[in-house]
């Protein structure tokens, strides 16, 4: 069945399990389980590409608080990966994260910005307030104004990252391999130092605010195969 909705639920809201076969027919609905506090970035990344990827939807609900430490406001994290995920289904569709605590209490959280973009909002947990805005059908942003709404956040730079030249360093390996056609994911060193991984929140926001350009243009693979013709390999002299 194609529907509009998703709603995402976690053990902290459990009126979604008491209305869930007769209000919530109409919507797609997935749990929050399994969650790996120590990669939580490669956590919601993987999350997103398994539940997000097989129907685009107009709305989306998340919880505001989910995990063993409610205060840190996980939902605020994820609607930023959502937003920030290229190639999703679901990137710009209605977010609405909805709980118990006000503007005031999120007011100082480093990911409240978020609330501050087209199409992301924080409403009440109820069933009243998650059916009215379930009727929503017009999608707030788009790929023309992602660029923009994403300018209104700014994230605090992360501890392992020391500072700007370090980002630049991590920035430039990745665009090398991107001019060499080398995939990331097929680099096991890569893969083993998680602190240097672009699904790094903080990166991805850096990321999706850049215009998109491919570094490999059509000058640079002509060239790149003039060079490739010209160089024959290394000669062998004796034992050299």
């Amino acid at each position: 069945m194609n529907v509009n909705n998703l709603i995402i639920k976690s053990s902290q809201y459990n009126k979604i399990d008491e209305h869930e076969n007769n209000e919530f027919n109409n919507f797609n609905v997935i749990e929050i389980e399994n969650i790996d506090y120590l990669a939580i970035d490669d956590w919601m990344v993987k999350y997103i590409e398994d539940h997000f990827n097989k129907q685009s939807y107009k709305n989306i609900f998340i919880p505001l608080s989910f995990g063993k430490n409610l205060v840190e406001f996980l939902g605020l994290r994820l609607a930023l990966h959502i937003r920030t995920q290229d190639k999703n289904k679901n990137q710009f569709a209605n977010i609405f994260l909805y709980g118990t605590e006000s503007f005031g209490l999120l007011i100082n959280h480093e990911y409240f910005a978020v609330l501050k973009t087209k199409g992301v909002k924080l409403i009440d947990y109820s069933l009243h307030s998650i059916m009215e805005h379930s009727k929503n059908t017009y999608k707030q942003l788009s790929e023309n104004n992602l660029q923009n709404e994403l300018e209104k956040i700014n994230l605090f730079l992360p501890l392992h990252l020391y500072d700007n030249h370090s980002i630049a360093n991590i920035w430039g390996m990745y665009r090398l391999l991107e001019l060499d056609g080398l995939n990331p994911d097929d680099i096991e060193s890569l893969q083993k130092n998680k602190k240097n991984s672009l699904n790094n929140v903080y990166l991805k926001l850096l990321i999706a605010k850049q215009p998109k350009r491919q570094i490999a243009s059509e000058r640079i693979e002509g060239a790149r195969l003039r060079y490739s013709e010209k160089l024959k390999g290394p000669n062998i002299i004796g034992k050299i």
